[in-house]
């Protein structure tokens, strides 16, 4: 598109315009700036993505330590039980209370991990992440 006033032709920013080859693309003042804005544009972008991709990496690595936190105290916990499930007639009693203090141990454990994560989930949304 373009207007005339006088003799001089003005040149209005047009998308199609713009997407013409640079040499097709005659006089117009807004060029310079546009390029420096698309310039500093994808510049920020490329950094949010960096700052994205490393997040993510940290959010990977956090849950897998996480759940090797989680399983083992309740891989402990069901393997003591099905001890007791299967041997508990057979079992002596020093044992027995061995096995469950172990459960307990264990049992505390998971609960400290998850409350962990339900103070650090509410850090995070309080934060505003």
């Amino acid at each position: 598109m373009t207007a005339q006033y006088g003799s001089d032709e003005f040149q209005y920013f047009d998308l199609e315009w713009y997407q013409k080859p640079k040499e097709q693309r005659k006089g117009c003042w807004i060029e310079p700036f546009l390029n420096t804005e698309m310039e500093k544009r994808n510049q920020e972008l490329q950094e949010a993505n960096e700052q994205a991709i490393i997040a993510k990496k940290k959010k990977t690595a956090f849950l897998q330590d996480m759940m090797h936190q989680i399983r083992t105290p309740l891989n402990i916990i069901g393997g003591f039980a099905q001890v007791l499930n299967e041997n508990y007639h057979e079992l002596p009693d020093d044992e027995t209370s061995n096995i469950i203090h172990m459960m307990q141990d264990n049992t505390k454990k998971f609960v400290r991990i998850s409350r962990m994560l339900v103070a650090a989930s509410a850090s995070d949304d309080n934060a505003g992440l």
